[in-house]
């Protein structure tokens, strides 16, 4: 789930446009640039049946947007609302949005971070 969630983020336009590339697992790196993303796993679990497992995990992923100001933290999150919800492929069965925070944080310099929790279901 991991390398198609980031490839799905990394290959969209929208997100391009905005961030490049910078879109990090776990922690954001001393010292990069804004805009950028960061990914979490919150939870995770497969459907267990009465054979044994069906293979399908369901996670429920945070994804934090930073940039320098929050029309620009809005319009990364937005390009992220864009691409994932309702996003098919790469052994995503269905990403959906769940919920979303406005928040400010300190990164290197003084950023604005919205963050969003989104529900994957993957089958790998």
């Amino acid at each position: 789930m991991d390398e198609a969630l980031w490839t799905a983020l990394t290959e969209d336009a929208g997100i391009s446009a905005i961030a490049g590339t910078a879109v990090y697992w776990s922690e954001y790196p001393q010292g990069a640039a804004v805009p950028a993303i960061v990914l979490n796993i919150v939870s995770g679990a497969d459907q267990p049946t009465l054979r044994g497992t069906d293979q399908v995990w369901t996670y429920r992923v945070q994804i934090d947007c930073y940039a320098i100001n929050r029309p620009e933290v809005r319009q990364l999150s937005r390009a992220v609302i864009d691409c994932l919800n309702g996003y098919r492929a790469g052994g995503i069965l269905g990403a959906f949005i769940i919920s979303q925070r406005d928040l400010s944080a300190e990164v290197d310099v003084t950023a604005h971070r919205y963050s969003m929790d989104f529900s994957i279901v993957y089958r790998g």
